[in-house]
């Protein structure tokens, strides 16, 4: 298991950790099994470059679990750039306050496929907190509200307004031509 991260103090506890950027992963062709990029890593990246490089870094076969925030994310309803390929937009983090690349579901589906990755599997969360989060304005009550998302994420509408959604995605074991 290799850790990634851009800073050393983040992952520095664990064996075979290296400090990089997605988009140019140091290690050889075909090195993994499985990538597992979440925590909304890919909105801090470039996702052209980062997806490309889980393509390179992944064995045929290979599984890459992925998951960012979703410009449609009703946090971002009244906001510049909802719903949109990629918009920069000012959400929070635990409490504190950044900025971040949110993204439709086409523009990650095209770049997915673009690189020959099939979908296995998709899951979306933070549906029914994001909503109260929208409405209220209410950081605070929106994050008592997490335990509500795991019995709403598939029910209809809060599934299609869910502010994060993860892929597990699969590099055919037989590799296109490059």
């Amino acid at each position: 298991m290799v850790h990634l991260d851009l800073i050393a103090d983040r992952i520095a506890k664990y064996p075979g950790f290296l400090v990089a950027d997605i988009s140019k992963i140091p290690q050889e062709d075909s090195s993994f099994d499985v990538v597992l990029c979440v925590g909304s890593v890919l909105n801090y990246g470039n996702p052209m470059r980062g997806i490309g490089e889980f393509w390179r870094v992944l064995r045929p076969g290979g599984f890459l679990i992925l998951e960012y925030e979703r410009s449609g994310s009703p946090e971002y309803w009244w906001k510049h750039g909802f719903a949109s390929a990629c918009a920069r937009v000012d959400t929070f983090y635990g409490r504190v306050e950044t900025q971040l690349w949110a993204y439709g579901d086409q523009f990650i589906d095209g770049l997915l496929a673009i690189h020959g990755f099939k979908r296995v599997k998709e899951i979306r969360f933070h549906g029914l907190s994001s909503v109260i989060l929208a409405v209220t304005g209410m950081s605070d009550l929106a994050a008592r509200c997490v335990w509500g998302d795991k019995y709403t994420a598939s029910q209809w509408p809060i599934r299609y307004v869910a502010s994060n959604r993860m892929l597990a995605v699969e590099k055919p074991a037989h590799q296109r031509n490059e």
